[in-house]
């Protein structure tokens, strides 16, 4: 099951990080993420809600994604960072992020374009 999920309501759009307590990021939640918002890129939707389950929004990066990192992962996972980054330039409705608890690290790059 993917830990970042993109749905269609109607007209709206939502966006779910569902990795708590703390909606960290690993590689696999950064490239969830990326394929939700080019989703939503590609999307009908009037409007984009990113949110997340529990108690927390996100408090970034799980440190674990840096352990025995070798050049090729590296890469990958810039490249999916990257990709989510410039997703978010592709949608062309109004972004609200929908802030509870810690925001940290890279979970701010994140909500910061749909605020």
């Amino acid at each position: 099951m993917p830990l970042v999920t993109f749905q269609e309501h109607n007209q709206l759009g939502e966006i779910v990080i569902n990795n708590p307590p703390q909606n960290r990021f690993t590689f696999e939640a950064i490239t969830d993420l990326s394929n939700a918002i080019t989703a939503a890129a590609a999307s009908d939707v009037r409007a984009v809600l990113l949110r997340a389950e529990g108690d927390n929004f996100s408090v970034g990066a799980d440190p674990s994604i840096f352990d025995d990192v070798d050049d090729a992962a590296a890469g990958q996972l810039a490249a999916a960072v990257i990709a989510g980054t410039n997703a978010w330039e592709a949608i062309r409705v109004p972004t609200v992020a929908l802030i509870q608890g810690q925001c940290f690290d890279g979970a701010l790059s994140s909500a910061w374009p749909a605020t």
